[in-house]
C-alpha cells in the first residue's frame, strides 16, 4: 500500500540531474516503512522474514545495549546487506558506520530516562532509524 501511494514520488529515470526533492522524500518514506515492517516482523518472530538484526534483543532497554552490541547487531549488518562488500566503487565502511554511530550515539537515540516500557520501545525505534537512514541514503540510491 505504501509503495502504491508513494509511486508517483519516486524517480522515473536513472538520471541524477532529474532527481528532485520529492523523489528523496518518497524514498525516505518508503525506507521508513520498510524498516518499520522489518523490525516489527523480527520483534514478533515472523519466520517468513530472514532476520537482518540477528541477536538484537527488542525486549531490552535501549540503554542496556552496549555500543559494541549496536555495532555488531545493527550497524555492521546494515553495511553488509545494504552497501555490500568488495564492490569496485563504494563508500568507506568506516565512513558509513561512523555516520550510523553518530546517529545512534550522538543524537541520544540509544539513551533513555523514561519508564521501562518506553525505554524498551526505544530499542526498536533506534534500530528502525538506523535502518531507514541506511536504506534511504545516497549509498543505496546513486549508481
Amino acid at each position: 500500500d505504501t509503495y502504491q501511494r508513494l509511486r508517483t514520488q519516486l524517480p522515473t529515470e536513472e538520471n541524477i540531474e532529474a532527481f528532485l526533492t520529492a523523489h528523496q522524500i518518497g524514498i525516505a518514506q518508503l525506507a521508513i516503512e520498510y524498516c518499520n515492517a522489518l523490525v516489527e516482523a523480527e520483534r514478533n518472530g515472523d519466520n517468513s522474514v530472514t532476520p537482518l538484526f540477528v541477536g538484537m534483543n527488542y525486549n531490552a532497554r535501549v540503554d542496556s545495549i552496549t555500543e559494541q552490541q549496536w555495532r555488531d547487531r545493527v550497524i555492521s549488518p546494515l553495511f553488509d546487506r545494504m552497501v555490500g562488500l568488495d564492490l569496485n566503487h563504494q563508500p568507506s565502511r568506516n565512513a558509513v558506520e561512523g555516520e550510523l554511530e553518530d546517529l545512534l550515539f550522538t543524537t541520544n537515540l540509544t539513551q533513555c530516562s523514561g519508564d521501562n516500557e518506553e525505554c524498551i520501545e526505544r530499542t526498536a525505534t533506534a534500530t528502525k532509524a538506523a535502518c531507514a537512514a541506511m536504506l534511504g541514503s545516497a549509498t543505496m540510491l546513486v549508481q
